[in-house]
């Protein structure tokens, strides 16, 4: 299995097509359509620079993938505080633990309860509140499993790890 990132550092690059030349040759930015477009701002870089250093904080003892697969499982457990709350397709529910079940293409997964029914799910299709550890961290895993990350962003206060 290819590993999602190699270890040591990485660098982030943003793209930004919307940028076009007038006649004059002065660049403009242009909106789309349905006005999705917002302009790249420093904390868009910040922010994935950020997730790019978490990650490699996490990972930064592993040899492979499995072994980075651990790293993470090991922050979730040891900085996450369960029960916590988060939602599947838009259903409230409860992480009540993670773990792996052995498969390493399989990911993380967690223990979910959703009122009298519990089960596990993907670690991957699950979405914290954004400004939360598990949040924060869930954005790191997505990152790292090439997907794109759900909304999220450091936690005030949060130092891990301790410098």
């Amino acid at each position: 299995m290819a590993e999602p990132h190699g270890s040591g550092r990485r660098s982030v690059t943003l793209r930004d097509d919307r940028h076009q030349r007038s006649a004059g040759g002065a660049s403009a930015v242009t909106e789309s359509s349905e006005g999705r477009d917002r302009l790249l701002r420093p904390s868009v870089i910040s922010v994935a620079q950020s997730l790019a250093d978490l990650i490699d904080e996490i990972t930064v003892d592993a040899y492979d993938a499995a072994e980075q697969l651990s790293g993470f499982l090991q922050v979730f457990q040891d900085e996450v505080t369960v029960p916590a709350s988060a939602t599947v397709l838009g259903m409230a529910i409860e992480v009540t633990g993670f773990d792996v079940e052995g498969d390493e293409r399989r990911g993380l997964v967690a223990g979910c309860r959703h009122q009298k029914t519990s089960g596990t799910l993907s670690l991957a299709d699950i979405c914290f509140e954004p400004a939360s550890v598990a949040g924060w961290l869930h954005a790191a895993f997505r990152t790292w499993l090439c997907l794109p990350p759900f909304p999220a962003r450091r936690p005030p206060g949060w130092t891990w790890p301790e410098s």
